[in-house]
């Protein structure tokens, strides 16, 4: 395994690499408690069909910030992604929510539809109760993050959260970011990097912790 200083900073994903971002994060959140509960257990029955769905969301969801102008950041070493981050932007204004509503519209039949109905009834519960609190944040809201098994703990998912804070922080009107977790341990990972938790809501027995990070209280 290379060293930290190998690994290049934080560069915006191209469509070129949608591909590799998508099974990077498929392959971070293997096991992850919301894809077992959108997507079945690890080792349950679903088998192979729970990781070609996995993939499926994955690729929807890279391709699906692309097109809508949103954020994308991956980090490379030695030329491989390693790191990647997707964020959505909450600035919202008309014609970003147009090109985000067409950009969902143009995906859906690749990369929802064949997720299925019980699948896509979950991740709607799981959206409305996670992001339903926290529609007043102008700002970004922090989608996904994902570390290649072998580059994990040389502090990659932090370098990618600070840069998607310190890019929001140079637009006007942007007062923070919001994100939710599913895994205990990642609370205070967050906290390290300037969020707090807001909330804690449950999902059909799962709970899920929802955190943001306040502009204004970083900049006093």
């Amino acid at each position: 395994m290379s060293g930290t200083n190998a690994a290049t900073a934080p560069t915006a994903l191209t469509k070129a690499e949608a591909p590799e971002a998508a099974a990077l994060l498929a392959a971070a959140f293997a096991r992850d408690p919301s894809f077992a509960y959108f997507f079945g257990a690890p080792g349950a029955e679903e088998g192979v069909d729970r990781e070609n769905r996995a993939l499926l969301f994955c690729r929807f969801m890279v391709r699906r910030s692309l097109r809508a102008g949103d954020r994308a950041l991956g980090i490379r070493d030695n030329g491989r992604l390693v790191a990647c981050a997707l964020a959505e932007l909450r600035l919202e204004s008309p014609w970003r929510r147009l090109r985000r509503f067409f950009a969902e519209l143009s995906l859906y039949p690749s990369g929802l539809r064949p997720l299925g109905n019980e699948v896509l009834a979950r991740l709607r519960r799981y959206h409305g109760a996670s992001r339903g609190g926290d529609r007043d944040l102008s700002g970004s809201y922090l989608v996904m993050v994902g570390v290649a098994e072998e580059a994990r703990g040389r502090g990659l998912a932090s370098a990618l959260i600070r840069r998607l804070m310190e890019e929001d922080q140079s637009l006007p009107g942007a007062r923070g970011m919001g994100l939710d977790t599913e895994n205990p341990a990642n609370v205070a990972l967050y906290e390290r990097l300037g969020f707090r938790l807001a909330a804690t809501v449950e999902v059909e027995g799962m709970a899920v912790h929802l955190m943001r990070a306040d502009y204004a209280a970083e900049r006093g």
